[in-house]
């Protein structure tokens, strides 16, 4: 977490094109900055932010203003539970909402052309 200010949670980022209001929303990141948050200090944060220095010919910082709800923790807690059994069994999990850092894989057209016959759910 960068900042917790006033109830509400902060996290800052720099980037090369403004972000979505889909991706402040879907963070997984934030669900977990927002669960550390609601542990700590026994209720949710008010709000959380998405504030990124977006560095383009004219740079510009983009606020994006989100929240957390029961169902993203739910998410958050079944993803990390699919990705320590897939760690166990030594099996690749791909973050199939997301796709982060996919274009910049070198086994992407590999990965993203691999289709299993059913989800991982030992």
């Amino acid at each position: 977490m960068d900042l917790v200010a006033n109830g509400n949670l902060y996290e800052f980022k720099t980037a090369s094109r403004t972000p979505s209001q889909t991706e402040a929303d879907t963070s997984i990141q934030l669900s977990a900055y927002a669960m550390a948050y609601q542990y700590v200090y026994d209720e949710p944060p008010d709000n959380l932010y998405l504030v990124a220095l977006v560095k383009t010919q004219q740079p510009k910082i983009s606020v994006l203003e989100t929240r957390r709800w029961f169902k993203d923790f739910h998410h958050l807690i079944d993803m990390s539970i699919q990705i320590a059994r897939a760690i166990e069994h030594d099996i690749y999990y791909r973050q199939r909402e997301s796709q982060w850092g996919c274009h910049t894989c070198e086994f992407e057209q590999k990965c993203l052309g691999f289709q299993p016959q059913k989800e991982f759910k030992p």
